[in-house]
């Protein structure tokens, strides 16, 4: 999965939860690879457990 924009906000959610989702989605981009991975699947899981699955 490769988070964009528009996974954001298909997960329809706000507060602390979209700031952390906000967090998450620029730290897929990082050069560090670990990061990044594991910054894409805490995206990958917040969209299965809000039943977005992309």
């Amino acid at each position: 999965m490769v988070a964009d924009d528009g996974d954001l906000a298909d997960l329809g959610v706000g507060g602390y939860v979209r700031e952390a989702a906000e967090e998450l989605f620029d730290r897929s981009g990082s050069t560090d690879l670990d990061e990044a991975r594991n910054a894409r699947d805490a995206l990958a899981l917040l969209h299965r457990l809000t039943g977005r699955i992309r």
